[in-house]
């Protein structure tokens, strides 16, 4: 009877081990589950939650966040089972021991939730590129010389293999190019002598400097390898020979031509990249401006001319100078920034949290920029999702004499709603998420008597289970269309466990090259 008993006893002891090892494996998971429960916005969290778990890719640190803490939990028993062993009990030792582990499980869910947020949604590396003049002019004798400082913010445990181009842009020839490797805590300088030709009075040479970095995969550095890019124009701006027999030439890629002044005012108008909302708050302005890198790219293949990126700031210069050569110019814009003068002198400030009407503003001021430096009366703006809102919201504000069309991609021109209208202001900043509320204020007042005062294309993405409806997996077909726009559809697929959406894949033409046809052939005025 007694060995009945003792049976019986370790029997339940052993489906009482089961159960607590099963309840554990399930807290060691449980803040990933929480997670992806609270941002993928459809479907059974469960059926999302095993398709995430099977993606190793993706789902590594889960993984390995709860081995870990499945490891903290064990120890910690141990620690407690061997409290009873001590006879003094005055001793605290076990208890301190207790506590730190106790510490350690928390930090580690922290961290796991910290670095989902980061990784998946884009910090990776920052890179940064400067020169020390932008416009030489050649006033007397002597050669100019041009630095460039190249530097990056990178992931933990990470370095950058990056590459650089300078070329004569006039020309359409190489004059260097080269490699090296950087880490966060340091930065590089590359420096060019610039020749005094003495050229005609009022002739123009172009260079352009760009530089690419990625980070390299390692054992410690968690990257998706992806290039950050950034370009610098510099022209060259002869004003000795006043020989008025000559008249000054300005060449691009070889091919010169007269030196373009108001009479090319109204031809090849500037085309200005507007980036979206910052998805992640934590990251810095600054990845805003690699949104559009590979459309810029492609076009620049196509006799455009990628003239890096315009950011707020005292603008003292000579107008015109980038309008002497008559070629298309593009440029990446962010109304994050903007210049305050200060008794320490120019301050750049960088801030996601504004309201849509302040970036309408800046984005005014950035209009104004690069029409003075280009010389047109005119630009082309192209944006991407809340960007939509700020180039709509700056037409509705000062009008449209400055703009000749729009190119709006997945906008969320009647706002959000469901889940990312819910969690919008967890990552990203509440003022902007509040105001792309699908029943807020300010989306009733940006559609209220809009009937389009400039030509505006506008690219739908579709395809996403977003409920009762098809979309880009962040923005419903409804809310992206316009009734009074050219509406144009591109359908993708989007994988919301693994945060692949189309809303963010569409402007890249490695993955939807329709996109970047769809844009060539507006701007080319193939599509009227």
């Amino acid at each position: 009877m007694k060995k009945v008993v003792k049976k019986e006893k370790v029997y339940e002891r052993k489906i009482l081990g089961f159960v607590k090892f099963f309840f554990m494996i399930i807290l060691c998971f449980l803040p990933s589950f929480i997670f992806t429960s609270l941002f993928v916005q459809y479907g059974s969290p469960f059926d999302n939650y095993f398709k995430f778990l099977s993606n190793f890719e993706s789902s590594w640190l889960a993984w390995l966040s709860a081995v870990g803490i499945l490891v903290l939990f064990s120890l910690s028993k141990r620690v407690v089972k061997s409290r009873k062993r001590f006879v003094i009990v005055e001793n605290a030792f076990p208890s301190i021991i207790l506590v730190l582990f106790f510490v350690l499980i928390f930090a580690l869910i922290s961290m796991q939730s910290y670095l989902y947020a980061n990784f998946l949604l884009g910090n990776d590396i920052l890179l940064k590129l400067s020169a020390t003049n932008e416009n030489i002019f050649f006033n007397d004798a002597f050669d100019k010389n041009v630095t460039f400082k190249i530097s990056t913010i990178s992931a933990p445990f990470c370095f950058a293999e990056c590459n650089y181009h300078f070329e004569d842009v006039s020309m359409g020839e190489e004059i260097e190019k080269g490699s090296f490797n950087l880490t966060s805590s340091f930065s590089k300088t590359i420096e060019y002598n610039l020749s005094n030709n003495n050229l005609i009075y009022g002739t123009q040479i172009i260079r352009r400097f760009e530089v690419s970095c990625k980070n390299k995969k390692g054992f410690f550095c968690r990257t998706e390898e992806k290039e950050s890019k950034r370009a610098v124009l510099i022209t060259l701006n002869y004003n000795q020979s006043r020989n008025s027999y000559l008249s000054p030439s300005c060449c691009y890629k070889g091919i010169c031509k007269g030196c373009c002044y108001y009479d090319c005012s109204k031809n090849n108008y500037p085309v200005i990249f507007l980036h979206g909302h910052s998805v992640n708050k934590e990251l810095p302005a600054d990845y805003s401006l690699d949104v559009f890198t590979e459309i810029k790219e492609k076009l620049s293949e196509e006799g455009y001319l990628d003239a890096g990126a315009v950011i707020i700031k005292t603008n003292s210069e000579i107008g015109g100078l980038w309008g002497k050569v008559d070629a298309p110019i593009l440029v990446t814009a962010s109304y994050f920034f903007e210049a305050y003068k200060t008794e320490k002198g120019e301050v750049i400030n960088s801030s996601t949290s504004e309201s849509i009407d302040t970036y309408a503003e800046r984005l005014n001021k950035i209009i104004e920029i690069v029409k003075k430096r280009t010389g047109k009366d005119k630009v082309i703006i192209v944006s991407h999702s809340m960007g939509g809102l700020v180039t709509r919201d700056y037409l509705r504000l000062f009008g449209s004499n400055n703009v000749d069309k729009v190119i709006l991609v997945t906008a969320p021109n009647h706002g959000v709603d469901d889940k990312i209208r819910d969690y919008c202001s967890v990552l990203g900043s509440e003022k902007p998420c509040s105001e792309m509320d699908k029943d807020g204020q300010f989306i009733k007042n940006l559609n209220e008597n809009d009937l389009g005062i400039v030509p505006t294309y506008n690219i739908i993405g579709i395809g996403c289970n977003m409920g009762n409806e098809t979309g880009d997996g962040i923005i419903k077909n409804s809310s992206q269309y316009l009734s009074y726009a050219n509406n144009y559809y591109v359908s993708g697929i989007c994988d919301e466990v693994n945060f692949d959406y189309l809303h963010l894949d569409i402007i890249y033409p490695d993955k939807y090259p329709e996109t970047y046809e769809l844009i060539k052939d507006i701007l080319d005025n193939q599509k009227l």
